[in-house]
């Protein structure tokens, strides 16, 4: 199990360097970068981060389901499928912890953060995904 969630932290840590290698390439070409211009990119990583979040936590609480469904009163089975809900519930809390922390951190620089680019990022999702389904929203 230790050799599965090594693996695992090593996908995220090359994903997340991935993710912010254009980033620090970008920010290495500014002169003298200023706390102003830094803030709408991380906020936009904040927002990224938290959307792939949820949609993680989404697969994980299915998957679990599922592992559940097929384990048929098999305790070891039910065992990996609550597991796997308990490390999803453990992953949120991380990542709920982590917000917390960055919206205390911005609010003692003084640095005004607002929720618009979550919820405009989730309704151009919806509306994406419904228009590529075929479907009109009204």
């Amino acid at each position: 199990m230790t050799n599965k969630l090594y693996t695992g932290t090593k996908i995220v840590v090359f994903s997340l360097l991935l993710l912010l290698t254009p980033i620090v390439r970008a920010l290495s070409s500014l002169d003298e970068p200023e706390l102003t211009a830094i803030v709408p990119m991380l906020i936009k990583i904040v927002n990224l981060v938290i959307i792939a979040v949820g949609v993680i936590l989404v697969i994980m609480i299915i998957v679990g389901a599922i592992k559940f469904a097929m384990a048929l009163g098999d305790p070891k089975m039910m065992a990996g499928a609550q597991l796997t809900w308990t490390y999803a519930a453990y992953g949120l809390l991380v990542i709920v912890g982590a917000f917390v922390l960055f919206t205390t951190i911005t609010k003692m620089l003084g640095i005004q953060i607002t929720t618009e680019g979550i919820s405009t990022s989730i309704e151009a999702g919806i509306k994406s995904f419904l228009s590529a389904s075929g479907i009109t929203p009204d």
